[in-house]
């Protein structure tokens, strides 16, 4: 998908339009090995396949394909790395998920497609938090929450905690022991 994005505006940019010059230059872009999967696919007839064949053969000789059960464990896996903001640890999660094909045909007429992913980005969330107490702070609210209002919980609580660790240093100053140079 990035390939076909960047290639898009490649093509634009050098105003690419003849045929043989487009198969030429998307050849090209080729590593060696796929230009020669290519070249073994399609023998002679390479030199005549329209862009879009070619895009479709190169993306199926060059993307691996694995299951997406694996994709979904290893998001499952995730976990807050110590001192992450939630900020930052959830975008490592939706980019987990978005190889995860998180969604589902629904059964209703017309038949639609429905993602979960915001379900399921919320329980891996809660699971992965590195903060044991927050976790359980979460675990014990009564109202269910979408994932936002989930995340701006997880958020505040953080920032409660950091708050607690840090020394009032001000607090227990006492101004009338500190000694002024003369």
């Amino acid at each position: 998908m990035h390939f076909e994005r960047q290639w898009k505006r490649y093509k634009r940019s050098s105003n690419l339009k003849d045929a043989q010059q487009i198969r030429d230059q998307l050849m090209a872009c080729c590593q060696e090995e796929l230009a020669e999967d290519l070249g073994n696919l399609f023998g002679e007839q390479l030199d005549i396949k329209e862009e879009n064949e070619l895009l479709q053969e190169m993306r199926r000789l060059a993307v691996e394909t694995q299951n997406h059960l694996v994709n979904i464990v290893r998001m499952r896996a995730m976990v807050q790395d110590r001192d992450e903001p939630v900020r930052t640890y959830l975008p490592r999660l939706k980019g987990g998920a978005g190889v995860c094909n998180l969604t589902v045909n629904c059964s209703c007429d017309p038949s639609t497609v429905v993602s979960y992913s915001d379900r399921e980005l919320l329980h891996c969330l809660v699971n992965g938090l590195s903060d044991k107490d927050i976790r359980n702070q979460v675990m014990g609210r009564v109202e269910v929450m979408n994932l936002e209002t989930m995340v701006k919980f997880v958020e505040t609580s953080e920032t409660d905690t950091l708050y607690h660790h840090i020394p009032k240093t001000f607090e227990t100053w006492n101004f009338r022991d500190i000694v002024y140079p003369i």
